[in-house]
């Protein structure tokens, strides 16, 4: 599947952001070991931020259509309703 030229920078940019908060959540992680309470909260954060911008990466990947009707989108639409 070909990424459609659209998405491209939307793509490129929240790839370069998850690779971006894997990097720093290296820096942060070591940063917070002093504490276990901080560690895990550290950890959670970091996770989370490097699952947001993979996920949204694979979405603007996947995207076919502009307003299209795909389950990611229905689903999304439903939580803002």
């Amino acid at each position: 599947m070909a990424l459609q030229q659209k998405e491209k920078f939307s793509f490129y940019s929240h790839l370069a952001a998850a690779f971006g908060a894997f990097a720093l959540s290296v820096f942060l992680l070591r940063a917070s070991a002093t504490s276990v309470i901080l560690f895990l909260t550290t950890l959670a954060y970091c996770a989370s931020a490097v699952f947001l911008f993979c996920a949204s990466a694979a979405y603007h990947y996947k995207k076919k259509e502009e307003n299209e009707t795909s389950l990611w989108r229905k689903t999304t639409l439903r939580s803002f309703s």
